[in-house]
């Protein structure tokens, strides 16, 4: 196949504008900015059914309404675990000062087997405490095919609008249930985030 200059032109300018795109619609939070915490709105609890990422069903309990802006300090995918049926992405998401440089320098995240940790320098302008009660391992569920798309277009230092419900997922063999608060740590503090939209900020 013969390819043309004008032809290399057309797929370099292609690419350019595929990365511009992808910069307004998750542009980077990288600034001094300090995001609200998120809002959480207690319900009655509602049970839907959700099309799982093999094709099956799964019931799903919404717990509370949840929505907020965030800095998306890490992913991690997941193929192979239970969970990874309904959610393949965790995200690090941070809010409050954590997103400012001076503060976001000072902090190192990480991620494996569902679990997200941290360490900071000793010149960090914020403590543990601040950092736990202001960022959360959130396990991210797509409400249909278009929102799980975007999910997994968002990249680590991106900066992102999410709003829909933490929930409780009902497997066939046990349930797997999200935090209600920002204020715990440990097992069973991740957040659940069935998302029905999701968009940059």
């Amino acid at each position: 196949m013969r390819i043309t200059k004008s032809g290399i032109m057309i797929t370099v300018i292609v690419g350019i504008l595929f990365l511009i795109g992808f910069r307004i619609l998750f542009p980077s939070y990288d600034g001094p900015i300090s995001i609200p915490d998120p809002i959480q709105n207690e319900m009655t609890s509602e049970i839907i059914s959700h099309r799982s990422l093999d094709g099956s069903s799964v019931e799903i309990e919404l717990l509370a309404e949840y929505e907020g802006n965030f800095a998306v300090q890490g992913v991690e995918k997941y193929k192979t675990d239970g969970a990874a049926l309904v959610s393949s992405r965790d995200f690090i998401l941070s809010w409050g000062d954590l997103p400012k440089k001076s503060i976001d320098d000072e902090i190192n995240y990480s991620q494996r087997n569902r679990w997200y940790y941290y360490a900071y320098s000793g010149d960090c302008p914020v403590d543990g405490n601040y950092i736990s009660t202001h960022s959360a391992n959130t396990h991210m569920i797509g409400a249909d095919e278009s929102v799980q798309a975007m999910i997994e277009k968002v990249k680590e230092n991106q900066y992102i609008h999410l709003k829909g419900y933490l929930v409780e997922v009902h497997f066939e063999h046990g349930s797997w249930t999200s935090s209600l608060t920002r204020q715990d740590t440990g097992d069973g503090s991740c957040e659940i985030f069935y998302v029905t939209e999701i968009s940059g900020r």
